[in-house]
């Protein structure tokens, strides 16, 4: 659900009101000026097959509104007619209910494993989906995202290949992410030859968005093929964590290695040691980033650090010997 606002930038709940008999909803409500949220349906085991049109509200999410404000409601505006120039839309249908329909179940079911690590502005975090089979169905699932909060980026979709019954989907945190904690869902597709044919969605879990525990700032490094280069990064925020990190160098070009080091919450500096082969390609490598991953509840925490850059230089042509240094050699 997406929320348009006018005059209003505070958090809303959505409330749903004429449901099928045996239907649920998860709706968590909007996180201050947040565009939109979600909000997952779920029909007991016993529910009869049903439909309804449901009521949708909006109301204040504030603790100390009692009863809730209302402030709005749904406006689904579904397009019927559309034409040149454009695809401009010369025909609309706008309702203000939600269909709701109970059906037979479907024959997959998708879980998200509650993530028990936050994800860190700049950095990664798996998220670790099941799919349970149902019957005699072995096709292809394929996953997306329907909601993300802001600053929090992944793929387009992830598949899963017949028969699997587990899948990692990888999001990305960008480096003004908004910090706090948010509710995530994913969607599982059946393929019928490589077309949806049903979609099911998890259950919410939540989603942690942290500050980084530790910052470095790397300098520029300079080598020639066959010598050694040294990228030095400086620790600018001191580590909050117990343990030993480990860091490694991302982005290295092809015949340049650099070896895994580990860093303790108090060390103010690392340095890479850069081995560069004598028949590297020179060239300039802007992208080479230290990757950090902090150890936290039996698992990691995955950091990138700001990029900067690695330039392997030809080497310089050795001079040629002076006439009098020729004439020298040669009477010599």
């Amino acid at each position: 659900f997406n929320a348009t606002r006018t005059e209003c930038d505070e958090p809303v709940q959505l409330a749903f009101d004429g449901l099928p008999a045996g239907v649920e909803v998860v709706a968590p409500p909007t996180i201050g000026k947040a565009p939109g949220t979600i909000a997952v349906f779920q029909a007991a085991a016993e529910a009869a097959p049903a439909t309804s049109l449901a009521q949708v509200a909006v109301r204040t999410a504030a603790a100390g509104d009692t009863p809730p404000r209302q402030l709005g409601g749904l406006r689904q505006v579904t397009e019927l007619v559309m034409g040149q120039p454009n695809n401009a839309s010369y025909r609309t249908s706008v309702s203000d209910r939600l269909p709701v329909a109970v059906v037979e179940p479907a024959r997959i079911r998708v879980d998200v494993e509650q993530p028990s690590t936050p994800i860190v502005r700049r950095g990664r975090l798996d998220l670790r989906v099941r799919i349970t089979r149902e019957g005699d169905f072995a096709g292809k699932v394929r996953l997306n995202l329907p909601f993300k909060p802001p600053g929090i980026g992944a793929a387009a979709n992830v598949e899963v290949g017949e028969k699997d019954a587990e899948a990692v989907y990888t999001i990305n945190a960008a480096a003004d992410a908004a910090v706090g904690e948010w509710q995530l869902a994913v969607i599982a597709a059946a393929l019928d030859n490589n077309e949806p044919s049903v979609w099911v969605s998890s259950l919410p879990v939540t989603l942690r968005v942290a500050e980084p525990f530790i910052e470095l700032a790397s300098e520029k490094a300079v080598a020639e093929p066959g010598q050694e280069a040294k990228i030095v990064c400086k620790v600018t925020k001191p580590g909050s964590f117990t343990g030993t990190a480990k860091a490694k160098l991302m982005g290295l070009p092809a015949k340049a290695v650099a070896p895994e080091l580990e860093l303790a919450a108090t060390a103010t500096e690392l340095v890479f040691p850069v081995t560069v082969a004598a028949d590297a390609q020179p060239g300039r490598h802007d992208n080479v980033f230290c990757e950090v991953r902090v150890p936290m509840a039996e698992s990691w925490v995955v950091h990138a650090m700001p990029g900067n850059q690695l330039r392997i230089d030809k080497p310089l042509p050795k001079p040629e010997p002076t006439d009098s240094a020729a004439a020298e050699k040669k009477a010599g």
